[in-house]
């Protein structure tokens, strides 16, 4: 999984691109890049706690069930290949770590 652009987007942010970054986001997300659905969907949740300012999503509990459902569905498809990333993603998803979407399970 490359994550490099991935990784602009907090520095777009950090220098208060907040637009660029946001667009960035959207892109990434739109060509279903795991972290960018991941943290979308947590934006949909809610933006309280980012480090820097981001864009000002209003809440919407279905967009962020959709793409959380999305990634999901991404990361099994890449832990086929050994993506390490990947699946230490999906293991987080199944504790819990990433979002209410995500059935929990330790089994």
């Amino acid at each position: 999984m490359d994550n490099n652009e991935y990784n602009k987007i907090f520095k777009l942010e950090h220098i208060g691109e907040t637009t660029e970054a946001f667009a960035l986001l959207e892109q990434l997300a739109n060509d279903d890049h795991p972290k960018a659905l991941l943290d979308l969907s947590n934006r949909y949740i809610s933006i309280e706690g980012f480090q820097h300012p981001v864009w000002p999503l209003k809440p919407n509990h279905k967009k962020s069930q959709e793409l959380a459902f999305n990634v999901k569905v991404k990361l099994e498809e890449l832990q086929e290949s050994n993506d390490g990333e990947a699946i230490r993603m999906l293991a987080y998803t199944y504790l819990g770590h990433w979002g209410p979407h995500f059935e929990q399970s330790r089994i």
